[in-house]
């Protein structure tokens, strides 16, 4: 009796579970029917970040011929792969889409390797039950989805002959991931000569996008130049010139040549037509729907090519050969601490601090002779001075350009010197008298130099017949008593609501990490800014990049962007500041959402340099920046730094008075250029060969907290 009454239990519960199955209409009792059923019909493939590396996003919208409905309880009954690697159910979500006949499938991504995605019933369900009929009654009818899935970066038209195409970078990464190239013959892909499979794909070649958060299209440009240029030596010839990257087919052959970057969409096999769109949506753009991302969140991040349209004549090319920028050693990593030495131009007669290198404004000279509305402003200057004649431009104008309203009555001007000496100027005398100002950077026969005679360098000021040498700061004002408005700062709004952004520095040790920190201390932006005017012995101030040193420059190359950072002295803050006895060491470096990017991991190395000059950053030419003395920083090119990547705060600006007064001339340059995002603290750590830098090491990345290990 007791075995039979066991029996008719367990077959009443098997009954009353089926039919609770059949009542919720879960799992593989949900069919699909021919006429019923959604059938997908298109779709579109986007990404985009929310500036990190722990927030990259691919979305895939589907369309279907019919409205629908998506299960709040997923079954998972879809197989998603990216690179043939799955996609787990905690690393995506599907939910209705804007329209009644949409899907939406959002994936959180890291890195993404081939970029192929595809979708697909999953192997272990009957039907795609996620998505349904509007009423809930059918599934979806099975469907292929497989696409390539867009890196952001896309190619525009600038020219084209019979033998070649220049193109130009019109958009930047979205994520970290790849760019697949490839050259094209009246349409057909020429393959890629590529040993490396994972360096090519269906004939493309791989650009990649490891510094996604950072490349602006010059980079990229030059990346795509040197990939192109590994794999189609022999047949063609790349040159990139800023953002615009240039193939020439060496046969001569004429032909409808073109560059182009690889991308699809098949829906059950069949090609389904892309939109533009798709390629360059942000994330801002998505969620409110601005379409014009041309003139929104996209234009701060372009940086801008000057047009070409006027020859030197022989005596403007003479001027030009004078300058530093013409005569830089050919030795392979030329010294550029000279032509990075700044001049800052400030002061309250003007609205914002600016930050120009030698070389910004040498090449302002030469633009000035290769650009016809540049050449209308009358920029470049000579001036004789004890009979000995000075190449340079003019500084009345200059200091117009740059914001300042020089028919003042009252105008002073305080010159300061590499030797600590400073002089004020009276300049609305100087003006009014017509005396005229240069800022002058070569002689008859040889650009200046610190150590030259007469008049120092390498960036000296001639006031009508007196001279200064080794300006490094020009402080302009209405008042006689000229002080420094500090608008590197967050004194002010929109800046000053980030003074309690915190940097923190937390000290343990090594093997006994369990105990947590021996040491911790914590940094506001404003205490960092103060000990900065307290102590403007350890304040560094120098340009610092992207990733790359000498030892790798000749197989990888570097990054593309180079800007002026001001922060305290790092050596100084751990061992003064914070109290360090020692530094026997390691540290890890933490960014802004607390995520681990990097390691130093021998700090005695890394500290004990007999000079500062053999810490060095290196630009995209290969030029070595020296000094570049580990620090961190709160200022961005003569701009306090935002404390997110964020391109459509108040406070973001990306380019100075002087560059848009230029532009609202027509003339585009980057000189000017701010940019002052990705912060709000800025580790800046110049490399130091054998020990610090190279592939993959950021020279310059936001830090909120250092963890340092000690021995």
């Amino acid at each position: 009796m007791e075995k039979t009454r066991g029996w008719k239990l367990f077959a009443a519960v098997a009954l009353l579970l089926f039919g609770i199955s059949v009542l919720t209409g879960c799992g593989s009792t949900v069919a699909t029917d021919e006429e019923y059923s959604p059938t997908l019909v298109n779709a579109e493939i986007t990404s985009y970040n929310e500036g990190s590396v722990s927030e990259q996003y691919v979305k895939v919208v589907l369309e279907f011929d019919q409205d629908i409905s998506v299960r709040e309880d997923p079954d998972d009954s879809m197989r998603i792969t990216i690179a043939q690697e799955r996609v787990q159910s905690d690393e995506y979500t599907l939910t209705q889409g804007e329209n009644a006949n949409e899907a939406e499938l959002l994936i959180s991504v890291t890195a993404i390797t081939n970029g192929v995605l595809y979708i697909e019933k999953s192997e272990s369900a009957d039907v795609i039950s996620d998505i349904m009929s509007a009423d809930g009654s059918y599934a979806a009818q099975d469907f292929t989805l497989e696409g390539m899935i867009p890196s952001g970066v896309t190619l525009s038209d600038v020219s084209s002959s019979d033998t070649g195409v220049t193109k130009q970078v019109a958009s930047l990464w979205n994520i970290r991931s790849i760019a697949w190239v490839c050259v094209t013959k009246d349409g057909d892909v020429v393959p890629a000569d590529e040993t490396d499979v994972d360096e090519e794909l269906d004939g493309y070649v791989a650009v990649h996008g490891h510094e996604f958060l950072t490349d602006d299209d010059a980079a990229i440009a030059e990346s795509m130049a040197e990939s192109l240029e590994r794999v189609y030596g022999d047949e063609y010839a790349f040159t990139c010139n800023q953002n615009q990257v240039t193939v020439t087919a060496l046969s001569g052959e004429a032909a409808e040549y073109d560059i182009q970057i690889y991308e699809y969409l098949k829906i059950n096999g069949e090609e389904i037509s892309l939109t533009d769109t798709a390629e360059t949506a942000s994330a801002e753009d998505e969620e409110s729907g601005d379409e014009d991302s041309e003139d929104g969140h996209e234009t701060g991040l372009k940086s801008k090519v000057s047009e070409i349209n006027r020859e030197p004549s022989d005596e403007e090319q003479a001027f030009i050969d004078r300058l530093h920028i013409s005569q830089l050693s050919d030795e392979e990593f030329p010294d550029g601490g000279e032509i990075y030495t700044t001049l800052t131009i400030t002061g309250d007669a003007m609205s914002e601090e600016e930050i120009y290198s030698l070389r910004d404004l040498e090449e302002l000279i030469e633009l000035s002779y290769e650009n016809e509305s540049m050449h209308e402003i009358n920029l470049p200057q000579t001036v004789v001075l004890d009979e000995q004649t000075f190449y340079g431009m003019d500084l009345i104008g200059f200091l117009e350009l740059c914001g300042v309203d020089i028919g003042q009555e009252s105008l002073y001007m305080e010159l300061q010197m590499d030797d600590g000496s400073s002089e004020v100027i009276d300049l609305a005398a100087l003006i009014a008298e017509g005396a005229g100002a240069e800022l002058v950077f070569a002689s008859e026969t040889e650009p200046l130099h610190a150590a030259s005679e007469g008049v120092a360098g390498p960036i000296a000021c001639v006031c009508g017949t007196s001279a200064w040498g080794g300006v490094n700061r020009i402080t302009v004002s209405a008042s006689e008593d000229v002080v420094d408005p500090e608008y590197r700062f967050h004194n002010r709004e929109p800046w000053s609501e980030d003074l309690e952004q915190t940097f923190t520095v937390e000290v343990y040790k090594n093997g006994a990490e369990y105990l947590g920190a021996v040491i911790t201390k914590t940094y506001t932006t404003e205490d960092l800014e103060q000990l900065m005017r307290e102590h403007p012995d350890q304040v560094v101030g120098n340009y610092y990049g992207t990733s790359g040193n000498t030892e790798l420059y000749q197989y990888i190359g570097t990054g593309g962007w180079l800007d002026y950072f001001e922060g305290i002295n790092l050596y100084w803050l751990l061992t003064v500041d914070v109290g360090l006895e020692s530094i026997c060491g390691s540290a890890e470096l933490y960014d802004r959402y607390l995520e681990s990017y990097g390691t130093i991991d021998d700090l005695a190395a890394y500290f004990s340099v007999e000079h500062t000059s053999e810490y060095y950053t290196i630009t995209s030419e290969g030029i070595r920046v020296t000094n570049a003395v580990p620090m961190i920083a709160c200022t961005k090119n003569g701009y306090p730094i935002l404390p997110e990547h964020d391109h459509e705060s108040s406070g973001y600006i990306a380019y100075n008075v002087m560059n848009q007064q230029l532009e609202s001339l027509g003339i585009e340059t980057e000189v000017g250029v701010v940019k002052n995002h990705n912060g709000p603290f800025i580790a800046c750590l110049g490399n130091l060969d054998g020990v610090y830098g190279g592939s993959e090491i950021e020279t310059g990345a936001d830090c909120c907290l250092i963890k340092i290990y000690l021995d």
